[in-house]
């Protein structure tokens, strides 16, 4: 009879209890799977709900190189045209350039370079408006602007030396600005 009342009684010990019979440690357990799903929520909340304007060091993904104190900047202040141009290599030999551009009228900008320096990768408009737009070939990338916006564009490196961005803007087909960006690998 004893040994019918022990079958009985193992049989009413629940699944968890076997596996855990430390009831302080199954309530550890539970705690910790609560922590790691909030957790879970939480991420998933914040990606689907954020409103933020994506930033420019999200927007550099993971080839961006934190170390590196090699860019340039150049602030373009004509009556025409305010433009801030920041150009800096990152890993595996690209030049990445973020062109903020600011125009009351439609004005063309034009970043020459050597082609065997450099050949385009990306071109990618970041906030502009109708009727702006950016393009690139061998040797060049041109920007049409009106308004503000926001343009990066990245260039394959193909040597390891200091390279140029020769930069003109022309409004109306004249020339209202040029200069030279000098970026050092």
């Amino acid at each position: 009879m004893s040994e019918q009342n022990s079958h009985e009684k193992a049989m009413r010990i629940s699944r968890m209890e076997r596996l855990t019979p430390n009831r302080n440690l199954m309530t550890g357990i539970v705690f910790l799977v609560g922590i790691v799903l909030g957790m879970i929520i939480m991420l998933i909340a914040d990606t689907f709900f954020s409103d933020e304007k994506i930033s420019d060091k999200a927007l550099k993904g993971s080839m961006y190189n934190f170390n590196n104190a090699n860019t340039s900047n150049l602030d373009v202040n004509t009556d025409a045209v305010k433009a801030k141009i920041t150009a800096g290599y990152l890993e595996e030999n690209f030049l990445q350039a973020v062109v903020d551009v600011e125009s009351g009228e439609a004005i063309n900008m034009k970043f020459e370079f050597n082609p065997a320096d450099f050949s385009v990768s990306m071109l990618k408009p970041i906030d502009y408006n109708q009727g702006s737009s950016i393009a690139g070939g061998s040797g060049f990338v041109n920007i049409t602007n009106n308004g503000t916006n926001k343009y990066m564009f990245l260039l394959k490196g193909h040597n390891r030396l200091r390279d140029n961005l020769d930069i003109k803007i022309f409004s109306e087909g004249r020339i209202i600005y040029g200069n030279t960006l000098i970026v050092s690998n």
